[in-house]
């Protein structure tokens, strides 16, 4: 019994680094900079989801502090 493991790529940077072969500085820097994009990419949609979520947070945490406030004043 053995196992066989077939990997197919588009791009040769896509497969995984053989064994033999652990030292490609391009390989590496390819990836950290699709890694980086990615990064950058969610960054910018979590930015974008906060501010369409705003519409609703932020009234919200303006009613708790205008709450607390009063009902400090209150308690005085």
């Amino acid at each position: 019994m053995s196992d066989i493991t077939v990997n197919i790529a588009l791009d040769s940077s896509q497969l995984p680094i053989p064994p033999e072969a652990k030292w490609q500085p391009g390989t590496v820097l390819k990836l950290a900079l699709r890694e980086l994009i990615t990064v950058a990419t969610n960054l910018s949609y979590l930015v974008i989801y906060i501010a369409v979520f705003a519409v609703i947070w932020v009234p919200v945490g303006l009613g708790l502090k205008w709450l607390y406030k009063f009902l400090k004043r209150k308690m005085m």
